[in-house]
């Protein structure tokens, strides 16, 4: 299921150079903000605040976004390669068709966050949150989700070809034509999975 945004966003309107200068300044907090295709490869932002900012086609490649606060955001073919999301918070963010190929994701929070068929081929995953998280086709090839949650979660039509899952927990999450051709199930932890 989606998010829901309201049918009429006020958005704020500015300009990469001025987010830069604002953030060197102390300022953390961008929400609500229009931003579209954004360039921001290989900036320092930890603990940037884009609170349900709109930022669709932006590119966060090599980005050190550590802690930073995206929920609800609109993040939809957004580039995540390689870029720093530890223990960032994604909740209920739209991530569809993002590219997160090598993304740091250790302990993010991404509940409710919408990530179809986005690319998260050999990304960091450790301990995330992705409870209740919509990967319908998504790909996480060789993703490292030791000790994720992904309880509730839809990994319909998900590639977890040769992906780490020890410890992870599978607690009710639809796995209908996933593949999960060179995953160690034994090393999850399953209850009540969808699956055929």
């Amino acid at each position: 299921m989606l998010p829901k945004f309201p049918k009429k966003i006020a958005y704020q309107t500015t300009d990469l150079p001025t987010i830069l200068t604002q953030y060197q300044q102390g300022v953390r907090d961008f929400a609500w903000l229009d931003l579209e295709e954004a360039d921001f490869t290989q900036l320092n932002l930890p603990e940037i605040q884009f609170f349900r900012s709109n930022l669709v086609y932006s590119n966060f490649s090599h980005s050190n976004l550590s802690c930073a606060n995206f929920h609800q955001t609109n993040l939809e073919k957004t580039n995540f390669w390689r870029a720093n999301l530890s223990q960032a918070n994604l909740t209920k963010a739209q991530l569809n068709q993002s590219l997160m190929i090598r993304a740091n994701l250790l302990a993010a929070n991404l509940e409710k966050a919408v990530l179809d068929r986005s690319d998260l081929r050999l990304a960091k995953l450790n301990y995330a949150n992705l409870s209740k998280a919509s990967l319908v086709g998504a790909k996480l090839c060789y993703a490292d989700l030791t000790g994720a949650d992904l309880t509730h979660a839809n990994l319909s039509r998900a590639d977890l070809t040769g992906a780490i899952v020890e410890g992870a927990i599978f607690n009710s999450t639809i796995l209908q034509e996933a593949i999960l051709a060179r995953v160690d199930l034994k090393q999850a932890i399953f209850s009540s999975n969808i699956t055929n």
